[in-house]
């Protein structure tokens, strides 16, 4: 158990900050979480300060050579890619 957390601070939002406060994490996780601002200000506020996420390639056309072309590209990936960083969260 981390140190001065409770087991009620787990699942209490409020909590989190004075719980997570030493700490800053980082995670990998789909692009499709910068749809959802509400989750990505709660990745926030649980100290994660980076995510990972996977671009296979920037263009219809590179996609759709590697099969992913239903992933974003072009413009729609850098609006995705910023919301990340709007909610406080880097992508890398």
């Amino acid at each position: 158990m981390l140190a001065g957390a409770t087991p009620a601070a787990f699942g209490v939002p409020h909590l989190v900050d004075e719980t997570l406060e030493p700490f800053d994490f980082f995670t990998q996780i789909t692009m499709e979480a910068a749809e959802d601002g509400e989750f990505l200000d709660a990745m926030h506020r649980a100290h994660i300060v980076g995510a990972l996420v996977g671009v296979e390639s920037i263009t219809p056309e590179g996609l759709k050579a590697v099969y992913k072309d239903f992933n974003a590209s072009g413009e729609d990936l850098v609006r995705r890619l910023r919301e990340f960083r709007r909610h406080g969260t880097a992508s890398r």
